[in-house]
C-alpha cells in the first residue's frame, strides 16, 4: 500500500517541494502513514504470536491504535468537500473510531466472544464502505465501466453518489440524499452483520 501510494503516481517520498514551496501529495502521504500504523500492527501481532518478547495483548493495543490513527487522519482529510462527500466519510469514521475502541477493549479482555464479533463486524463495515467510496479509483484503474461492474445498486450506491460512471450526478447539498445514504450505511451493518453471523455458525 505504502509504495502504490508513493510510486503510483504519488509523491516518490518527497515530503515538501522547496522549489515550488508547497506540500506534495498530501493526500497520498497521509494513506501512507495510515498503512504504516496496520503494518506496525501486523509485525506486533506476528512478534507476540511466535515469541513470548511481548505480552499477548500488544497486539490489540496495537490494532486499536491504528484504527485510531486512521480515523484522527481521516477526520483531517475532508476540508473543503461538498456536505454529502463529507457526510459518506463521516459514516466511515464512525465505524473506525469504533473499531479502535472495540481493539482497546479486548486489551483488558481477551477473548471476549461479543467483543470479537463487533470488532469483525466494524471492520467488515468499514472495508464494505470505504471500497464504496473508492470506487472512482476502480473505474480509473479498469479504464471505464465494463458489464461486470453493474451490480446491484444496493452494493455500489456510495460510489454512484460521489463519482457517478454515467447519468446526472447527484446533489451534494441535498438532505434527503444525506438520509438515503445513512439508510444504505444502516443496510451495510445489516449485511456485515449477516454476514458474521453466517460465518460464525459456519466454521
Amino acid at each position: 500500500g505504502i509504495l502504490a501510494e508513493q510510486f503510483a503516481d504519488g509523491p516518490r517520498l518527497q515530503l515538501y517541494n522547496a522549489a515550488e514551496k508547497h506540500w506534495e501529495d498530501l493526500m497520498n502521504w497521509q494513506h501512507s502513514t495510515m498503512y504504516l500504523f496496520f503494518g506496525l500492527a501486523g509485525i506486533v501481532s506476528l512478534v507476540v504470536h511466535t515469541t513470548d518478547v511481548a505480552p499477548l495483548a500488544l497486539d490489540r493495543l496495537m490494532l486499536a491504535i491504528a484504527f485510531f490513527n486512521e480515523g484522527f487522519l481521516f477526520l483531517y482529510h475532508l476540508h473543503g468537500r461538498a456536505m454529502l462527500d463529507v457526510h459518506v466519510h463521516q459514516l466511515l469514521l464512525y465505524a473506525i473510531f469504533g473499531s479502535a475502541a472495540v481493539a482497546f477493549l479486548e486489551v483488558f479482555h481477551r477473548g471476549n466472544f461479543l467483543l470479537e464479533m463487533l470488532r469483525c463486524t466494524l471492520t467488515m463495515l468499514q472495508g464494505s464502505w470505504f471500497w464504496q467510496v473508492n470506487l472512482k479509483e476502480a473505474q480509473v484503474w479498469t479504464g471505464g465501466w465494463s458489464a461486470e461492474w453493474q451490480l446491484p445498486l444496493f452494493l455500489l450506491q456510495i460510489g454512484f453518489v460521489l463519482y457517478p460512471p454515467h447519468g446526472p450526478e447527484w446533489d451534494l447539498k441535498d438532505h434527503n440524499n444525506m438520509m438515503f445514504i445513512t439508510m444504505c450505511y444502516s443496510w451495510h451493518l445489516a449485511s456485515a452483520l449477516l454476514a458474521v453471523s453466517v460465518l460464525y455458525s459456519t466454521v
